[in-house]
């Protein structure tokens, strides 16, 4: 491997490392949260409750059709689980990364992990 890869490949890792780094994450120890919901869609609107604990399956109360109400739970389910605390060697640390040379996207430069 030349070491112009090399130096992509570390390049590459810093900029996921400092990605990871500004992500809001909840802090270890973080018990968990309830919350009031409002779900409005062409089935109809419900309200009801959320509770999301802390290493947990959301539990939602709320009086919406089985499809909707697997959707509400799928949904706070993702959004909780990225928010959960994690070390980057426990997450995107692991994988190995590249940046092909020259390859800018809208948003910035262009890194793929395995």
């Amino acid at each position: 491997m030349a070491v112009t890869d090399l130096l992509r490949r570390d390049e590459a890792d810093a900029l996921v490392r400092e990605a990871h780094l500004n992500v809001h994450r909840h802090p270890a120890g973080f018990a968990g949260v309830r919350a009031r919901l409002r779900l409005s869609g062409e089935r109809g609107v419900w309200v009801g409750r959320a509770e999301l604990p802390a290493g947990g399956r959301p539990r939602i109360a709320m009086a919406a059709d089985g499809p909707s109400l697997e959707w509400v739970a799928r949904e706070l389910g993702d959004m909780w689980a990225a928010r959960r605390p994690l070390a980057y060697a426990d997450g995107d640390g692991r994988a190995d990364k590249d940046m092909p040379a020259g390859q800018e996207g809208p948003l910035g430069t262009v890194v793929h992990l395995d």
